[in-house]
């Protein structure tokens, strides 16, 4: 399997990570997880002990990491500096060289850095607190639009839609 990028955008108990964990258990059996979870509900996936901020993001730089399946539970939290958002950005332009399959959860769609959404394969779409008008003037691709107005305009909370960005 070649390497991808993909976020997951919503509110809180939207069902982000139930989805997580959905992408998780379709991921080839034989391939490995690197899981940042901050709330520690990855553990039937990851049972590592949790680790540092800096000390994740410097084992998912190594070089030698490829063929992973690298899951971000709190993305946010990468892009609070400049040279952490340089880090992860690396991480997403070597996903296709590395085979790594990076997964990213936010909670809004204001929290994903535009250089970084120019990297993804995949937008899976929940309900947001964005506005309308902040994701129209942050995101020009109508497929994500679209998909946003609908999770909006849904009576389903748990209501996602994935889509490509190519």
């Amino acid at each position: 399997m070649s390497g991808l990028a993909t976020i997951c955008v919503g509110r809180r108990g939207c069902g982000k990570t139930t989805v997580s964990k959905n992408l998780l258990n379709k991921r080839p059996k034989e391939m490995p997880v690197i899981i940042y979870d901050v709330n520690q509900e990855y553990l039937d996936y990851y049972p590592e002990p949790f680790l540092d901020f800096e000390v994740f993001l410097n084992k998912i730089v190594d070089p030698k990491i490829k063929h992973h399946y690298i899951l971000i539970e709190e993305a946010t939290i990468f892009f609070s500096t400049a040279s952490n958002y340089e880090e992860m950005r690396n991480v997403l332009v070597r996903a296709r060289h590395t085979g790594n399959i990076i997964h990213l959860n936010f909670h809004s769609f204001r929290s994903v850095p535009k250089n970084i959404y120019e990297l993804l394969d995949y937008v899976i779409v929940f309900k947001t607190n964005d506005s309308e008008k902040s994701v129209m003037d942050k995101f020009d691709h109508p497929v994500v639009i679209a998909a946003f107005k609908e999770a909006q305009q849904s009576e389903d909370k748990y209501f996602n839609k994935t889509v490509s960005l190519y």
